[in-house]
């Protein structure tokens, strides 16, 4: 039953693996623990975002200046609705933490940050399944440094979270479209929702939805001019970081399109994707 069960296209291991768990130790599972976990969850995603963020500055004050806009982009105000419910936080920002995570350890050509890497990696796969996307930016960024043998161990690894995951998977979901696939989001990806999902965060402040896709084409412009600077070379962690989001983003975007296809027919809305699912047009 724990592998099995599934909710719409996720598998939640690490969500139910800690209410199993507070059930075995107080025989009662209590939703304000939770809650009060997820939180804490919430603030370990600050952990590997400071340690990849300008490491070699020693000035500490223009360090936290410069890190004001990292705050503001990826902890956005019109998510905190999710600090008041442990399953999305349980998912979407465990998930987010145990990824981002494990591609900070990634680049550390060390032993023991590689073995934490592997368990960050499994844990990524077990609280989002956006943890997939790891396979094959962690495949990258070791091919890249040839560091041969631990690709062996990450393909091994990656094999037994992908069975993991597809047993008795179902890939036909009625919340993406009746009698599809959620693989059909390919087909129904959609730029402007990519886009809004990127700069989701512009919206809140200024309530100006196409605020979203501007930001998120500025952001997008601003990848690409460090990927052609080669900044990859410089700082791993942060490019490698980078791409999982922008993937991350791309698939959100690409299954939100199917349930405002099916919801509106034709998309004729300008939409910005909330992280705990809500919709809100233009």
């Amino acid at each position: 039953m724990f592998l099995s069960a599934q909710n719409g296209e996720f598998k939640f291991f690490f969500l139910h693996a800690v209410a199993l768990v507070q059930f075995y130790l107080s025989r009662h599972v209590d939703f304000r623990i939770l809650c009060d976990i997820a939180c804490g969850v919430t603030l370990l995603l600050a952990v590997p975002l400071w340690r990849m963020f300008l490491p070699r500055t020693e000035n500490l004050g223009l360090r936290l200046a410069l890190f004001a806009p990292v705050s503001w982009l990826v902890f956005q105000l019109q998510y905190a609705e999710m600090l008041d419910f442990a399953t999305p936080q349980l998912q979407h920002i465990a998930g987010l933490v145990f990824s981002l995570s494990a591609l900070s350890l990634l680049v550390q050509n060390e032993r023991a940050a590689f073995c934490g890497a592997l368990a960050c990696f499994v844990l990524a796969v077990s609280a989002d399944g956006n943890g997939m996307f790891l396979v094959i930016i962690g495949l990258l960024v070791l091919a890249l440094a040839r560091r041969f043998a631990h690709m062996a161990a990450w393909i091994a690894v990656s094999a037994t979270c992908v069975a993991a995951y597809a047993y008795r998977y179902q890939l036909w979901q009625p919340s993406t479209h009746p009698h599809q696939s959620i693989f059909t989001a390919v087909l129904a990806f959609r730029p402007e929702h990519f886009l809004a999902f990127i700069g989701g965060v512009a919206s809140f402040p200024f309530g100006f939805h196409k605020a979203s896709i501007i930001l998120g084409l500025l952001l997008c412009a601003f990848f690409a001019w460090l990927a052609w600077k080669r900044y990859w070379r410089k700082n791993p962690a942060v490019c490698s970081c980078i791409l999982f989001l922008i993937v991350t983003a791309a698939g959100v975007g690409g299954l939100r399109s199917i349930t405002i296809h099916s919801l509106f027919g034709p998309p004729v809305y300008i939409c910005v994707v909330r992280a705990g699912g809500g919709i809100r047009g233009a």
